[in-house]
């Protein structure tokens, strides 16, 4: 698609909600099923809400590092889908598969291994570590359904047609919360489980989702990926996806564990305060799918472009996008803001928790409407450009250098309260948004990183 990449221009704007509105449905969904989860243990109490939250961020740590190994091949792939090469695509794909399948095996094992030495390192009360065990041992299996299903999610959303694979979500994951229903409560003749209900429901959805998205991706004749693919060999290519794998791994990482240090910081403190911060981190990552809807589609739109050689498409695509990017982070400031009071409404808390959870609910519509900049800027736009360093050293300098030291300091050493601990631990979100924007409006980091006939 060639054009003005303008805010005028209708059929960019098409274009951006034809990729952005399944892409966004996909994230909801993942959301919604961990949301529903919440709010079931929410029917019991406290101990079951912080047990679920904790090892579902455990599975987040291996969700973020399996992003970089599937990001990595979309990139590459995007831009080989805008230079119109499809057996480059097909031989980037099988390189993500690779290493998609060693870094699944890693934390397979970990969890079937020492699932109680890893929950005490986000929760300091025993039986929540007891219960979240429990829920690592069972879906370890579910992580090789999840990451292939994920890096063939990833490709279609490079070949843009990310309605797709959409299919299997749609089934999977109502399925998904079918099961935790009947299991978590001891529905149609079964006893309850609890949290070991919930991920036999995780197990199912995501081997559902898999034998969905296996189907439809072999059906996909518009590069003809096959089994063989997976072994062939190719170093320029390899080269290349090493490279820009390299930054981004060290971003997700960085980021996963900064994300996890933080749910450690918040998990010593009281259970009223973990409830009510673990709320509206829920509602957030509910609201915010939508911005990871338009993530990646400004990944693939950009990706596309540069791959075609329109470095001055790619540049006035990307202020079109970044300024979307804003107005819509500020519609679900608002939206957060004056909903999230009815979100929490469906907890069954204390008044003391209620009222915590609706203090912090004002920082987190803050911290969408940062978000919205870092998701689209720093990780759809600055690494459809090849530039995804810039992400992780904004982590290293401002997440790690300025949020999680002040957040840990003020939990352990100041002890401050908890509306206090919260803001110092998420006071880098503006830095970042800000480093994002400025980044892309200097226009330095567009790179095509295709190659002339690398398979041959």
């Amino acid at each position: 698609m060639t054009g003005s990449y303008s805010l005028r221009d209708s059929e960019f704007r098409k274009w951006i909600w034809r990729l952005m509105v399944p892409l966004a449905l996909q994230q909801l969904l993942l959301t919604g099923v961990n949301i529903v989860n919440s709010l079931m243990f929410g029917r019991f109490g406290e101990l079951e809400i912080a047990a679920s939250t904790q090892a579902t961020n455990i599975v987040s740590i291996f969700i973020t590092a399996s992003y970089a190994f599937s990001g990595t091949g979309r990139i590459l792939a995007s831009q080989y889908w805008g230079k119109r090469d499809p057996r480059s695509i097909r031989t980037v794909i099988g390189i993500s598969l690779r290493y998609t399948l060693i870094e699944t095996s890693l934390f397979a094992f970990l969890f079937l291994t020492v699932p109680k030495t890893i929950m005490g390192f986000f929760s300091s009360d025993p039986e929540v570590v007891a219960l979240g065990a429990v829920y690592l041992r069972i879906v370890a299996v579910g992580l090789f359904f999840y990451s292939i299903s994920n890096l063939i999610y990833q490709t279609e959303s490079a070949l843009e047609k990310p309605q797709y694979t959409l299919v299997g979500s749609l089934i999977s994951y109502p399925c998904n919360i079918l099961v935790n229903y009947i299991l978590i409560f001891g529905k149609l003749g079964f006893r309850p489980m609890g949290l070991a209900g919930a991920a036999i429901g995780y197990l199912t959805g995501r081997a559902i989702d898999f034998i969905f998205t296996v189907s439809i991706f072999a059906r996909d004749k518009r590069i003809g990926f096959r089994p063989r693919d997976i072994f062939e060999r190719n170093k320029l290519l390899s080269k290349d996806y090493f490279n820009v794998l390299k930054p981004i791994f060290a971003h997700e990482v960085t980021w996963g564990v900064a994300n996890s240090m933080g749910a450690i910081i918040t998990g010593q403190l009281s259970t009223i305060a973990v409830t009510a911060y673990n709320i509206c981190y829920m509602y957030d990552t509910l609201v915010v799918a939508l911005v990871h809807g338009m993530g990646g589609a400004a990944g693939a739109i950009i990706g596309k472009i540069l791959g075609s050689d329109d470095i001055d498409g790619a540049k006035r695509a990307s202020r079109t996008l970044l300024t979307y990017a804003g107005l819509l982070g500020g519609i679900l400031a608002v939206f957060l803001l004056l909903t999230g009071r009815v979100f929490i409404g469906f907890y069954n808390i204390s008044s003391e928790t209620v009222a915590l959870a609706r203090t912090l609910m004002y920082i987190f519509s803050v911290n969408v409407f940062c978000q919205a900049f870092e998701i689209v800027g720093l990780i759809g736009i600055l690494r459809a450009g090849g530039s995804g360093h810039v992400g992780f050293w904004t982590d290293i300098a401002f997440m790690w250098g300025v949020a999680i030291p002040l957040g840990w300091l003020s939990a352990f050493m100041w002890k401050l309260s908890p509306i206090l601990v919260v803001i110092l631990n998420r006071v880098d979100m503006p830095i970042k948004a800000t480093v994002g924007i400025i980044t892309i409006l200097r226009m330095k980091w567009l790179k095509n990183l295709t190659r002339e006939n690398p398979t041959e």
